[in-house]
């Protein structure tokens, strides 16, 4: 089977841990993350449409992570292997959503207004200053490398483990023709 993912001995994150139990930390921190953030959204955002899809998608995604979980402590490569496509979704619907989101935050807003039945075009420039600009784009740039080299590490251990049980299976064949 050819990997997709390097090869990593230990989480970068947590260098002073293996890469089974810092990849379950993470994981678990990961999950504790999107309840936060789809708590915080429930609160100040409500419910509209777009928030409902997006409810929707953490949800699967948080599934997803427990079903890793499980998948990591029992072995089971099936509830392992739906985390690379699940997480590789979201990750991609993430980047774009961060995108729009920092795209609508910096463009400036067009008002119109009557008077005397001339309609005028006003401009109101954004609110955030350069220094904030700057600070939110760092902000999505390091949240996404953080959340790009979770999956790329899981996937690594995820491989590992593939490669463990297919060598495994290998010997248990040879044993059996003996």
């Amino acid at each position: 089977m050819a990997r997709c993912c390097p090869r990593l001995s230990n989480y970068w994150c947590c260098c002073c841990l293996p890469l089974k139990p810092a990849v379950k930390l993470c994981t678990w921190m990961m999950i504790i993350f999107l309840i936060l953030t789809l708590i915080f959204n429930l609160i100040f955002y409500g419910f509209s449409f777009a928030m409902i899809i997006s409810y929707i998608i953490y949800i699967i995604v948080i599934i997803s992570l427990i079903l890793l979980l499980i998948g990591i402590h029992k072995v089971k490569m099936s509830f392992m292997k739906q985390f690379k496509l699940v997480f590789l979704l979201f990750l991609i619907y993430q980047t774009i959503m961060m995108i729009w989101d920092l795209k609508r935050k910096f463009e400036d807003r067009v008002v119109y207004s009557t008077d005397n039945n001339k309609q005028y075009k006003h401009t109101i420039p954004s609110e955030y200053s350069t220094l904030k600009k700057i600070l939110l784009i760092i902000l999505a740039i390091i949240n996404f490398c953080i959340m790009f080299y979770y999956y790329i590490a899981t996937c690594s251990f995820i491989e590992e483990v593939e490669e463990d049980v297919e060598d495994i299976e290998n010997n248990r064949r040879l044993e059996s023709r003996k």
